[in-house]
């Protein structure tokens, strides 16, 4: 995800790690609260099973997706845009090309965001 004003690439690299730790804050608190259970305590050889922390690491990313969307919705409204691409002209027969898979994520921030969740479930843990 490269921004406007951002030529090195490195304040959209610091976007995606913000929005991740928002989303990954209130999925860890939740999850402690509800079952007791820390994902990521160091001090036991395994502090969950791989169902847990794979159910935890989707959680994760679901909730990012959704704030870059409630992100995404104030961008794209204040460019003049729809939920997937432009908005149809005026009089025009042709409905616009849609350019995004999900409303309001660009498909590059939407790749972006899923390689972080993958890279943790096909990284090999030790247990």
């Amino acid at each position: 995800m490269k921004l406007p004003n951002d030529p090195t690439g490195k304040l959209g690299a610091a976007y995606m790690m913000l929005v991740y730790l928002f989303a990954y804050l209130p999925v860890i608190g939740v999850v402690r609260i509800a079952t007791g259970l820390n994902i990521d305590d160091r001090q036991v050889e395994c502090a969950a099973s791989a169902w847990a922390r794979t159910v935890v690491i989707l959680s994760i990313a679901v909730v990012a997706v959704l704030i870059h969307m409630a992100i995404g919705f104030f961008y794209f409204q204040s460019n003049g845009e729809g939920p997937f691409g432009p908005l149809p002209k005026p009089r025009s027969r042709k409905k616009p090309k849609r350019k995004r898979l999900l409303p309001y994520i660009s498909n590059g921030a939407l790749f972006g965001t899923m390689m972080l969740p993958a890279m943790f479930l096909i990284l090999p843990r030790h247990c």
